[in-house]
This record gives C-alpha cells, sequence and structure tokens, in this order.
C-alpha cells in the first residue's frame, strides 16, 4: 500500500500507510459503539467506588468523540513504542524487538 512522510523524529521518517487511514475510523466507529462504552464504563464502576452513568456518554457526538480519541490514542500508543525501538536500535546499531 502507499505510504505518506509526515515528519522525521531523531532523522527517523515517520509514515503513514494508507491502510492506517482507512482501519482509523473504522476503529473508532467500534470503539464508539454503545456496547463498548459499556463494558468500559462497567469496568470503570467496578473498579471506582462512583458509578458512572453512561447515559450522557451515549447522547450527541459524545461517542464519537470518545472513539476517535481512543483510536488516536492508540496510534500514538503504537507509535511511541516503535519510536522506542528505532531510537534504542539505533544507538547499538541494530534493533531491539525484546530484551531477555
Amino acid at each position: 500500500m502507499r505510504k505518506f512522510t509526515v515528519g522525521r523524529i531523531w532523522d527517523i521518517p515517520i509514515r503513514i500507510d494508507l491502510s492506517l487511514v482507512l482501519f482509523l475510523p473504522l476503529l473508532a466507529w467500534f470503539l464508539g459503539s454503545e456496547a463498548q462504552i459499556d463494558t468500559y464504563a462497567g469496568v470503570i464502576n467496578a473498579v471506582v467506588p462512583h458509578a458512572y452513568d453512561t447515559a450522557t456518554l451515549h447522547t450527541g457526538a459524545n461517542p464519537w468523540l470518545i472513539g476517535v480519541l481512543a483510536a488516536v490514542a492508540l496510534f500514538a500508543g503504537v507509535a511511541i513504542h516503535e519510536l522506542g525501538h528505532a531510537y534504542r536500535g539505533g544507538r547499538r546499531e541494530r534493533l531491539f524487538t525484546h530484551r531477555v
């Protein structure tokens, strides 16, 4: 698939594949679905002593906002993780995938 270079960090090119551009809206839709929001809220309500009413999460643009924020956070986490591999590998002239 086609990749787009969006910038550079530590002289490492940051490229976004077209499949990610197609996948992120689907992920946002899935994560913002009523069933997923209720699942996340159920986990939080089980841990936190004060129960949270999920009705406000299902109104207006809130489901889309939750889905988009979760999808972008996932992308950012993976990007930071991969930059860590590239940074560490560049300093040792090889790529670390795990440490024994």
